[in-house]
């Protein structure tokens, strides 16, 4: 008759890790304090922890006596002071801390992974969750366990000390205006305003229908890849198998022919020049070597995020585009779509903090409100239920093209991006023009008709 194996925990080390904390605050309270609450099974050392924590916030040495206090005066009656005078001498030296620790959080992380088995047990029982849901968001829970074990704050001192340093880095190394400390955009305008792409961030990119934000987002992707980079495009809406079936087209295709420049109604009917051929063959070449993964069976945000953290197992990502907003299924239901749209926005901050990665998401707006007022430029509060996306959004991008409302324009191949916000660095009010291609989809850099930048900027760098 087997017995129900034992839920993953070390008393002894536990104890011994606090231990090492009341011999020697000094060396051994920071190591402890890469602790996290939960990783204490025993709650009577768990409630030493918290004081010990506590204490060392206010800048007091955890001793006996002001532990004792501290414990009285929240009713930790578990953690006697019997108890915690044994524990002062649990352990004859502080030498071990880091040891103990490590022990404490390996078997605290074991126990918060079967917390997640258990919730995905459970899930498996309603029969009202799809497999995919429930494969999907026990993935993501999972990888969060281990890649997350317990967040640490940052102290003033540590956090002044940091900026200083950065400071004495970028006051030795300058860089030109049009070039980055972040992630390459590619477009050199878009640098300056933006400073580059950021870890963590989430740009929302608004545009109307069929207007060519795909088509953006792709060549942002290009721009990344062809310099070496490394990104992660999921297509909510294209094919993007590696299919030789020529009934079909994926959008493996529209990146190598807008790379070669060639229009996808030339290639589809095999009337390309000997020229086009050519240049299609050198793509194609280039596309093969780039650090490019595509998907359209992730329609979730926690099957999203455990196909990002696949790929960054083997290298860093440095771009994952999500097009576009609307189509990313919810693994829960809400009351109305305003609320659908808010519970996306936040997990998707979540999930671009998480895995260190800047997103890029594309989001269709509203046309018959534009085409009703004079001003048919696209605005922060454009997006069908955007409220949500300008309150959690660290950049959103308005892409304009006149055209669409003005036939008779004189420059019908410019696409316009204006920054509608940005909270890190201060480009909001920015334009910047590209020119695009609507028969190929490239999109390069073009004069623009309004820039507020320096005139010297455009003059020597253009």
């Amino acid at each position: 008759m087997s017995s129900r194996p034992a839920i993953p925990e070390s008393e002894k080390s536990e104890r011994c890790a606090i231990s090492c904390a009341l011999l020697d605050p000094g060396f051994a309270v920071p190591i402890l304090l890469q602790c996290d609450p939960s990783d204490f099974n025993d709650l009577r050392n768990r409630a030493i922890f918290e004081a010990i924590r506590d204490l060392d916030a206010e800048h007091r040495t955890p001793d006996f006596i002001a532990l004792s206090e501290l414990l009285e005066s929240r009713g930790k009656t578990l953690a006697s002071t019997l108890y915690l005078s044994e524990t002062v001498g649990y352990t004859p030296s502080a030498y071990r801390a880091q040891e103990f620790v490590t022990t404490v959080m390996d078997r605290g992380a074991r126990r918060r992974i079967l917390d997640g088995v258990s919730v995905i047990a459970q899930q498996c029982h309603d029969i009202e969750m799809g497999v995919d849901a429930i494969v999907d968001t026990g993935t993501a829970m999972l990888q969060g366990q281990v890649a997350n074990i317990a967040g640490q704050g940052a102290s003033a001192l540590a956090g002044a000390q940091s900026v200083l340093a950065k400071t004495h880095y970028y006051y030795s190394n300058p860089i030109e205006p049009w070039q980055t400390r972040g992630i390459d955009t590619g477009y050199r305008h878009l640098n300056i305003a933006l400073d580059g792409w950021k870890r963590g961030n989430v740009y929302y990119l608004l545009g109307l229908e069929h207007s060519g934000k795909t088509w953006l987002a792709l060549n942002l992707v290009m721009n990344l890849c062809a310099a070496g980079g490394t990104a992660i495009f999921f297509s909510l809406e294209q094919d993007t198998s590696a299919d030789e079936n020529t009934q079909k087209v994926t959008l493996w295709e529209r990146v190598v022919l807008a790379l070669a420049d060639v229009p996808m109604s030339t290639y589809l009917k095999g009337r390309v020049s000997d020229d086009e051929y050519n240049r299609i063959l050198h793509a194609g070449e280039d596309v093969s070597g780039w650090n490019l993964t595509m998907y359209d069976d992730r329609r979730t945000l926690p099957s999203m995020e455990a196909a990002v953290r696949s790929v960054a197992r083997e290298r860093t990502v440095d771009l994952a585009v999500i097009d576009y907003l609307g189509l990313i299924q919810q693994t829960r239901t809400y009351e109305n779509r305003n609320q659908e749209i808010g519970g996306l926005t936040s997990n998707l901050k979540r999930f671009a903090l998480d895995v260190d990665v800047p997103m890029l998401v594309p989001h269709q707006v509203g046309g018959k409100g534009i085409a009703a007022r004079q001003n048919k430029r696209i605005t922060l509060s454009d997006g069908y239920e955007s409220g949500h996306i300008s309150q959690d959004a660290d950049a959103v991008i308005g892409f304009n093209r006149e055209e669409l409302f003005n036939p008779e324009t004189e420059n019908p191949n410019i696409a316009q991006l204006d920054i509608l916000k940005d909270r890190i660095t201060g480009g909001t009010g920015f334009t910047i023009d590209l020119y695009f291609n609507k028969r190929t989809g490239r999109m390069v850099t073009a004069h623009r008709a309004e820039a507020p930048l320096p005139d010297e900027v455009l003059d020597d760098h253009e």
